[in-house]
């Protein structure tokens, strides 16, 4: 986690407090982490080790694969940290191993330190970079390369 994506490029105190209000765990293969409008915004989801899919689902319409994911990405800043419902479905691709941040925890970390809501912002900003690229690889008319760039 240290290592790759967002948290790498967070100060090491940051990566201590934010860790240290983790839990860690296993979440077998096939398992849905939450579904499009789940009201529970309560976690920040960081993957350790495997692979994640995104699904969109509007208005309880077919569910679209936009996005896949692996070790060093994390998921559910929207929600849990500005609230309301989720905005997607995430599901584990094979076994996963995550760090779960509850709400509460991260309430905590910001109100005690609200310097720390520009990592927050980083997150926010490369899930943004990441959206914009899912949209790309969508709007791509071949198919295999829409693909490709899904995945």
């Amino acid at each position: 986690m240290r290592s790759t994506g967002w948290l790498a490029a967070t100060p090491i105190e940051f990566q201590d407090t934010l860790l240290a209000n983790c839990d860690f765990g296993h979440v077998d293969s096939g398992t849905q982490l939450y579904m499009a409008g789940d009201d529970e915004s309560d976690s920040l989801i960081g993957i350790a080790a495997g692979r994640c899919s995104v699904w969109l689902q509007p208005n309880n319409d077919v569910a679209r694969l936009i996005h896949i994911f692996g070790a060093g990405g994390w998921t559910g800043d929207l929600a849990a940290l500005m609230g309301g419902p989720r905005r997607v479905m995430i599901k584990t691709v094979g076994e996963v191993w995550r760090f779960r941040c509850l709400k509460p925890a991260i309430q905590a970390t910001t109100t005690s330190n609200p310097a720390t809501w520009q990592w927050f912002s980083l997150l926010f900003s490369r899930n943004f970079e990441i959206a914009l690229s899912a949209i790309d690889a969508l709007l791509s008319s071949n198919p295999e390369e829409r693909i490709a760039k899904t995945l």
